[in-house]
């Protein structure tokens, strides 16, 4: 067990040692505390030589003599016919190759660089990886939006609580009549250049209102806790949006939620806008 951990601590070592600048690797350092050896330039053991463990990153390695453990990261591996190597052999990116009489474990694993399987692992899960981090770099967004509209806005939210509370399904119904004009609309905007600018500006309109809607029902949620009214109002949009944004997560029932939150935002919308008009033309 030992030396598994002392192995993976000399593969993460040779890691950082070859993310130094060009300038630092051209010195091509090796390290050889106790009977372990650390090296990203090429290294040969010889006939007469005996080492616990061979750690390389981007040389080659010549093996004549007795040798435990050998890792080679991007770059080749050559076994003479004296060479014995008795527990493990790691070889990634590069080429294994052993004259008639060497000695070897069977622990031998060798990953080269046209391996189309190792490829679209690779692949796949950069880009899997990817997806979560936009996941969650969205979900602290939507997280501190919310609690940043409840610090900013706190004494204006209460007139978008209140329409939500009292007519909640008339707000919905507005929102997904004016989600189709919306469509109709903004579609013949993009179409002309003297439309692109409404069109963005509606769309910059519809994110804020979609935040003032997640905030509001995000406070109202928070609110159903206990000590509730002992809180700061950000405090129970932040419990409030983390449990929204926790089911938005869901697949089928993330979607959904969506779906409710832009047409609640564009029901808030466009009751506010039709306020402002009654108004302006009173």
């Amino acid at each position: 067990m030992k030396q598994k951990v002392l192995l993976l601590l000399s593969l993460c070592l040779c890691i950082l040692v070859w993310a130094l600048p060009a300038s630092a690797n051209a010195l091509h350092p090796v390290f050889q505390p106790g009977n372990t050896l650390f090296s990203d330039d090429n290294i040969t053991i010889g006939p007469q030589e005996s080492i616990e463990h061979v750690v390389d990153l981007g040389g080659n390695v010549t093996i004549a003599g007795r040798v435990h453990e050998v890792v080679v990261i991007g770059g080749n591996l050559h076994l003479q016919k004296s060479a014995r190597v008795r527990d493990f052999i790691l070889v990634i990116g590069g080429s294994v190759t052993q004259e008639p009489g060497t000695i070897t474990t069977d622990s031998l694993f060798h990953i080269g660089t046209n391996n189309q399987i190792v490829n679209s692992l690779l692949i796949t899960g950069t880009t899997l990886f990817g997806l979560w981090f936009f996941q969650l770099s969205l979900s602290l967004v939507l997280i501190l939006l919310s609690v940043g509209a409840a610090v900013f806005w706190q004494k204006r939210m209460e007139a978008f609580i209140q329409p939500i509370r009292l007519d909640f399904k008339r707000l919905m119904l507005i929102g997904f009549a004016a989600g189709l004009l919306l469509v109709a609309v903004g579609s013949v905007l993009i179409l002309s250049i003297i439309g692109l600018p409404l069109a963005l500006a509606l769309f910059l309109l519809v994110i804020v209102f979609t935040v003032i809607g997640l905030t509001a029902v995000s406070m109202m949620i928070g609110g159903q806790f206990p000590s509730a009214h002992e809180r700061q109002p950000w405090l129970n949009a932040a419990i409030g949006s983390v449990l929204i944004v926790a089911l938005l997560n869901f697949p089928l029932i993330g979607f959904f939620i969506f779906l409710g939150l832009y047409w609640l935002a564009l029901g808030l919308l466009t009751t506010w806008l039709w306020e402002k008009k009654k108004m302006l033309f009173k």
